[in-house]
């Protein structure tokens, strides 16, 4: 059986400056990546975004596919004890949280690593790793172009270690951890290249501001499950 990948992206109409037009650009992106991992390693992807991010389809899904293996991604909007839809109403709550059963869930959304993870692990799913405070991200700045990708970056790269590399959790979670420390140290670097006549107020609040973020990120980032669970026990069950 193959190890499915089920890739959830809301997105709320008629917000403004809402998150989700930033987390379903890094979807958009991340599916094209997800497709062509899926062709070489043996995944199953399965897309549920947009209009088709809501809970009676993931619901339906879930249920179909109960107790199979797979690796739930979900980049949007999340609260302590659920993940949000499209329709902006609860998706994956305490309520359906056993839909979970041997699913691995990442998730980029706000909150949601608290009672959902542990309710999640309390009904056998291997792993989660998400965020037990709000995820923050900038959207713009001079000091390193286009700041939302970069924060997609930083905190998608351990997914691509659990897939592509099938690296353990622990690994993956060390990777970002990596990835958004050198972040930080780029950030400072060029800063300090610009020399003392173009030094601007703007450039230290800038510095500062997405420093700052990347590293309340890293802070309130909650794996919970067992560390050393790889894709690979999937295979060797």
């Amino acid at each position: 059986m193959k190890i499915k990948i089920i890739l959830i992206a809301p997105v709320w109409k008629n917000v403004k400056n809402d998150p989700t037009l930033i987390t379903y650009g890094w979807a958009t992106k991340l599916k094209k990546y997800l497709h062509e991992l899926s062709k070489h390693n043996g995944y199953q992807l399965e897309c549920f975004i947009k209009k088709d991010a809501v809970r009676k389809q993931v619901e339906d899904y879930l249920l179909r596919d109960k107790g199979n293996p797979g690796i739930i991604i979900f980049l949007d909007h999340g609260q302590e004890d659920s993940l949000l839809g499209s329709d902006k109403l609860p998706m994956i709550d305490l309520d359906n949280a056993y839909l979970l059963q041997n699913k691995f869930i990442y998730s980029i959304a706000c909150r949601s690593g608290s009672s959902l993870a542990k309710k999640a692990i309390s009904k056998g799913a291997c792993g989660y790793i998400g965020f037990v405070n709000d995820f923050q991200f900038i959207i713009k700045s001079d000091l390193i172009g286009k700041c939302t990708d970069t924060f997609g970056k930083c905190f998608l790269s351990g997914l691509t270690k659990l897939l592509a590399d099938q690296c353990n959790m622990w690994d993956a979670v060390e990777h970002i951890q990596s990835r958004t420390e050198g972040i930080m140290a780029d950030i400072r670097n060029k800063l300090a290249k610009k020399g003392e006549d173009r030094f601007k107020e703007k450039y230290y609040l800038a510095a500062a501001y997405i420093i700052t973020s990347l590293r309340h990120n890293l802070d309130c980032m909650s794996p919970l499950g067992d560390p050393k669970w790889s894709i690979k026990q999937w295979a060797s069950d």
